[in-house]
């Protein structure tokens, strides 16, 4: 897949998470994930490294549809009323990925509002191809929140660093 196709499946795994088994998507997540991006995952839920991945799939899936939780808008829930008025949204890719051509790439993704267009999010999406087959899995996200409930004081979008 293209870097842009493979962050499109892994938005789109996440945003309905249970087709076609119960918390696929956070499994697909897991297992497009670096070592270390992985790590991160497991530390956000308090699972050691250990832990086994269908529990680890659903504590992801409980702790991302918690309301008031920003990244709840990734997942089209319907037991959380907040985060499914906040998931109309079109995934827009403002600019071509930069392929480093060392086994790294970067790309920007935008969340934008599907009905005026306005910006909900953005993500700086760093992938690595994984050493077995060359596929493109996640090594780290950058987010930065422009939804008003999320901004920070500065007026700029609260950035979240999750990764280095």
């Amino acid at each position: 897949l293209s870097p842009i196709n493979f962050v499109r499946q892994i938005l789109q795994a996440i945003r309905n998470p249970d087709e076609p088994l119960p918390d696929a998507g956070f499994r697909l997540l897991l297992r497009s994930s670096s070592e270390e991006w992985r790590r991160l995952l497991l530390q956000s839920v308090g699972a050691p490294d250990s832990a086994d991945e269908t529990w680890v799939a659903s504590a992801l899936g409980s702790a991302l549809s918690r309301p008031q939780n920003q990244f709840g808008i990734l997942i089209d829930s319907e037991n959380n009323e907040e985060h499914r008025t906040e998931g109309n949204y079109r995934v827009l890719f403002p600019g071509e990925p930069l392929d480093f051509m060392d086994g790294t790439c970067w790309l920007t993704c935008q969340l934008r509002g599907e009905v005026d267009g306005s910006l909900l999010v953005t993500m700086g999406w760093q992938l690595i191809r994984r050493p077995e087959d060359g596929a493109w899995i996640i090594d780290h996200i950058n987010w930065r929140d422009f939804r008003k409930k999320y901004k920070s004081d500065t007026g700029k979008g609260k950035r979240v660093q999750t990764c280095r």
